[in-house]
């Protein structure tokens, strides 16, 4: 693999990795999201710094944040999160 083609999923990484710390550090971070589904209580959205698309799922923890999913803001969100599961 060429450098070049290895700069775009290193910048992703990093970006979603500083996006997590910064949500572990200020768990209330995000928009609630509503959901009839008690299993999807507290679940809280923050799009990836500089990837607007990409979306974290989390719910705040005692000392930090819960990852739920990363999705692509694109795909079916209600299907996925309410799947079998998911969660």
């Amino acid at each position: 693999m060429q450098a070049a083609s290895l700069e775009a999923p290193q910048r992703f990484y990093d970006a979603a990795a500083a996006t997590f710390e910064k949500l572990a550090r200020m768990p209330g971070l995000g928009e609630r999201r509503e959901s009839l589904n008690p299993r999807l209580a507290g679940l809280r959205v923050r799009r990836i710094e500089g990837f607007p698309n990409h979306l974290i799922f989390c719910r705040p923890v005692e000392d930090g944040i819960e990852v739920v999913r990363v999705l692509h803001g694109a795909g079916d969100i209600d299907r996925v999160l309410e799947s079998e599961g998911a969660i």
